[in-house]
């Protein structure tokens, strides 16, 4: 995951940040993007500011349970795939088990948005068949315009 994470095009001073502080910088962007996009189906009950956040109790110790579940896979998925990895590697990473479901809320749907796209297009059943991240997807998940 380091190795995917390198790739993603993040402000310097966060480079070097906890993962907490992260999140602390990152969601809010997140969340205030990923509610524009309807095929997403992004929760809208997700805190996205700053000093919301910090409010809940023990919020730097439980920091990913801030975050939405469905949310967790989406921005779990794009950081796995800086790398290119196939779908049974990626839903094995995620801890997820239904390959349909898995297809149907997240793999489709960040396709369609362009997130995330297929080595091999041109045979998209392709046994060998990988997703990476795009610049698109990229740009999202390192708070970039």
């Amino acid at each position: 995951m380091e190795i995917s994470l390198s790739k993603i095009y993040i402000e310097q001073e966060l480079a070097k940040a906890s993962w907490e502080t992260c999140l602390l910088h990152l969601v809010p962007s997140w969340t205030q993007k990923g509610t524009k996009l309807s095929n997403l189906d992004w929760s809208r009950n997700q805190s996205i500011d700053k000093d919301t956040i910090k409010k809940v109790p023990s919020w730097s110790q439980k920091s990913t349970e801030l975050i939405h579940k469905k949310i967790r896979y989406i921005i779990a998925i794009l950081s796995l795939i800086g790398e290119s990895m196939t779908l049974e590697d990626i839903m094995t990473a995620v801890g997820y088990a239904n390959k349909k479901t898995f297809w149907d809320n997240y793999v489709k749907p960040l396709e369609q948005l362009q997130w995330i796209e297929k080595t091999n297009p041109q045979n998209p059943t392709a046994p060998d068949q990988k997703y990476k991240l795009t610049l698109i997807g990229k740009m999202f998940l390192g708070n970039q315009e």
